[in-house]
């Protein structure tokens, strides 16, 4: 069953061997390390060469040993230098920044426009949140061109190894 959305046509639907679901990792490509809950690093998605990606919604799944806070990075103390998320070009400069203040508390990840949190709650202390960010609810979706060797990054620069886990999860499609 195929579900449009309102004025769109079954043309406009891309394949489902076209659609975009992958977690950020530290290569870009789904075949680095996923888990954020480590030290600082960069998490990327890049498109191939020859594709053009157009990236629809983000999706963070953040779990803690203990009760998430909003002025805390989950369970965390607050971050010193925090999470910066922005579009680069090949040789890594930016394009575009999402985050003008970096994401340092839970809070922070509201402030990106089209942002969704769901934070839910565990028996024996574990406790969770989801975000989606639906990226056209901030303007536009983002469209990457592999060709050009623009990429997608998630800078964590602090560690996160205090979190039972983070990953963010990209969702969009490849264009023709």
């Amino acid at each position: 069953m195929t579900s449009l959305s309102k004025g769109a046509a079954l043309r406009d639907v891309p394949p489902v061997a076209d659609r975009i679901d992958q977690l950020f990792d530290t290569v870009g490509d789904g075949s680095g390390t996923t888990e954020q809950a480590a030290a600082a690093a960069e998490y990327i998605y890049r498109p191939a060469v020859g594709t053009v990606a157009v990236l629809e919604r983000i999706n963070v799944a953040i779990e803690t040993a203990s009760r998430i806070a909003p002025d805390l990075y989950a369970d965390l103390t607050a971050l010193t230098n925090g999470i910066n998320i922005t579009i680069k070009d090949s040789s890594g400069g930016v394009i575009h920044t999402f985050t003008p203040q970096p994401i340092k508390v839970t809070y922070h990840w509201s402030l990106l426009a089209g942002t969704d949190v769901s934070p839910s709650a565990f028996a024996a202390g574990v406790d969770s949140v989801g975000l989606r960010w639906t990226l056209s609810k901030g303007g536009a979706n983002v469209v990457l061109n592999g060709d050009k060797g623009e990429y997608m990054s998630v800078d964590i620069r602090d560690t996160l190894a205090g979190l039972t886990s983070q990953l963010m999860h990209i969702q969009g499609y490849l264009a023709r």
